[in-house]
């Protein structure tokens, strides 16, 4: 089965979503933003911004 670019293949990373805070497995995309694997790219809740979990942490947000 071919891995589609925008849904498919491994994860890299564990991250939630900046607006709900759901938490996906995601893939670092060419431009170095964090796609969530399984979706159209988005969030359930529309959004499409995403943080790795430990860098809200780092940051202290």
């Amino acid at each position: 089965m071919a891995e589609t670019p925008d849904t498919g293949g491994r994860p890299e990373h564990v991250a939630e979503c900046t607006a709900c805070g759901r938490v996906y497995p995601v893939r670092s995309d060419a431009d170095g933003e964090l796609r969530p694997i399984g979706t159209d790219g988005a969030c359930v809740c529309g959004n499409e911004t995403f943080a790795a979990l430990g860098e809200a942490e780092e940051t202290g947000e």
